[in-house]
């Protein structure tokens, strides 16, 4: 027979017949541990919602979609890079950064702009060494994961695209004009080399010309 506690619910103890002695109640047993789990489930569960919560994922674990403001903004600077001649990842990278209100982790990169994790790494990189991002921390710095957001000081961004960009390119031409001012030299028809010595003339003065504009276009947008 069942005893009774001392708040009038049934005990958790009963005695067996055989020998009288107190046995723990199985049914009780039963729904204290279907309670500790059921308790635990629902933790488990808002621990998962929490993490998805910071990396923008909705809890089912699928990839938050971009929604229509967030995918014209990155084709606005998808177009930007396609026209400078970088990769469309750099675009996508920055166009989401430069829209988002907090700032993003590689992973929330990967997830969201859905690309391969070796794609962002470099775009995150390649926007870096051009100053377009830096790092910012992220949940006040609890978490070991690096977190980014970008500069939006035009002067910056124009620094930084003709250090990395324009004029490593502007000093490779330069070297290539100075062998094509050789070779022409060798020509040995006259008017041949009069002609490639007055076009290779001609790209000097571009690069000149080129190398005078830079600072002054960079003074100009960086207002």
């Amino acid at each position: 027979a069942a005893a009774d506690d001392a708040d009038g619910g049934r005990s958790r103890w009963v005695y067996t017949p055989a020998d009288g002695n107190r046995a723990p109640d199985p049914v009780r047993q039963a729904s204290g541990t279907l309670g500790f789990h059921f308790v635990q489930f629902e933790l488990n569960n808002q621990m998962h919602s929490l993490q998805c919560r910071s990396m923008n994922v909705p809890p089912n674990g699928s990839p938050q979609e971009l929604d229509q403001l967030e995918r014209q903004v990155v084709a606005v600077f998808v177009d930007g890079v396609r026209v400078l001649g970088l990769p469309r990842s750099i675009g996508e990278i920055y166009g989401l950064l430069f829209i988002s209100r907090s700032p993003l982790s590689l992973d929330d990169l990967v997830q969201r702009l859905e690309m391969s994790k070796g794609s962002a790494s470099q775009g995150l990189r390649m926007l870096k060494s051009l100053g377009a991002v830096r790092e910012a921390d992220g949940n006040g710095g609890t978490e070991r994961r690096t977190y980014y957001e970008p500069a939006i000081e035009l002067k910056r961004l124009v620094g930084g695209f003709i250090r990395e960009q324009v004029r490593p390119h502007l000093d490779s031409g330069k070297t290539k004009i100075n062998q094509l001012a050789e070779t022409a030299s060798q020509i040995a028809d006259h008017e041949h080399r009069r002609f490639l010595s007055e076009r290779v003339e001609r790209l000097e003065t571009w690069m000149r010309s080129g190398g005078r504009v830079l600072p002054v276009l960079q003074k100009l947008l960086g207002q």
